[in-house]
């Protein structure tokens, strides 16, 4: 009887690790992956972070250039916002001298 249940704890210790699917994406791999690919597809050329639960009607948005999407985070200038609080994003279309540019705004939850 000894045996056997050492039989069957090594059986489940080794299928353990196998049994969770590595491939699995987080909330905030997944809106990285999305929020990647509409700036790759849409070509955005500046990024604005902004708190979801302000009103934007009033409030006067900086653009930047200097934005990158690393893991499930958004990196704007030098601040690192968290992709898995995003509540939506939308993109804007400049008509400036020097040709039509996208604009992405990221409206995060910011606690």
């Amino acid at each position: 009887m000894k045996k056997i249940f050492v039989y069957l704890v090594a059986l489940i210790s080794l299928a353990l690790p196998y049994s969770c699917d590595k491939d699995e994406l987080t909330q905030g791999q997944s809106v990285a992956n999305k929020v990647n690919s509409v700036i790759e597809k849409e070509g955005v050329v500046k990024l604005a972070v902004l708190d979801a639960s302000v009103s934007t009607d009033v409030m006067y948005v900086t653009y930047s250039r200097d934005f990158e999407v690393k893991g499930e985070f958004v990196r704007v200038d030098n601040s690192y916002y968290n992709l898995s609080q995003l509540v939506k994003y939308q993109l804007l279309y400049s008509n400036e001298a020097s040709g039509k540019e996208c604009w992405m705004r990221l409206y995060i939850r910011v606690q």
